[in-house]
């Protein structure tokens, strides 16, 4: 089944790009780690939704990550690759010598998430402070 998505859900926007709403978001004590995450790599809301329809332990395959959120499983193969990409998910082959084989997708553990994306926050961060020293006279 496949749904339509709205520009929001498919386009890319810099962390940078997205500052003034985060600002006002936590401001306004709104700013959640579901926020944080999509933020810091670049989420789609189907691409969080998939990471968020896996666990750690039980390997998935794009069928059935697909049936679980809805979405056809051409759609939740593009969003696994791209968390596979970002290391934020694990593929593994499995099959037999006298069969096909399948990918099996899981989750990475969600330290190892949290670690990366304060890595990025930190670039981020670095980023911004040296933009502002380089502005100020």
């Amino acid at each position: 089944m496949s749904m339509a998505h709205s520009p929001n859900d498919t386009e890319e926007v810099s962390m940078i790009e997205q500052l003034p709403a985060i600002a006002i978001r936590i401001e306004n004590g709104t700013f959640t780690c579901r926020d944080l995450v999509r933020c810091v790599f670049h989420l789609s809301e189907t691409e969080l939704l998939v990471l968020n329809s896996m666990d750690e332990t039980e390997p998935l395959t794009a069928g059935e990550v697909g049936m679980r959120i809805g979405r056809d499983r051409v759609t939740a193969y593009r969003a696994l690759e791209k968390l596979v990409a970002l290391e934020i998910a694990y593929r593994e082959r499995k099959g037999g010598k006298n069969r096909g084989y399948a990918y099996y997708y899981r989750k990475a553990p969600g330290k190892d998430i949290l670690f990366m994306a304060e890595q990025r926050l930190d670039a981020c961060y670095t980023a911004i402070k040296k933009a502002l020293e380089d502005e100020v006279p």
